[in-house]
């Protein structure tokens, strides 16, 4: 399956296996993404990186993000 648009992503959560894994998925999907192993680094990856979505592991707190 090819992706439609080269989305830009940003993949936030504290458990690095589930950000490298959903990571690793995508790009082979064809986005573009930018891993943000702590939730305190959202913002200024977003920002950066002109992001077209975050992924944020439900896991993680949405206060501390």
């Amino acid at each position: 399956m090819r992706a439609l648009h080269r989305a830009r992503l940003v993949v936030a959560s504290e458990d690095r296996r589930f950000v490298e894994l959903i990571g690793a998925f995508l790009e082979r999907r064809g986005h573009v993404v930018v891993l943000a192993p702590r939730t305190d680094h959202i913002l200024g990856a977003v920002e950066h990186h002109a992001a077209d979505i975050v992924i944020l592991d439900a896991g993680a707190s949405v206060a501390d993000a």
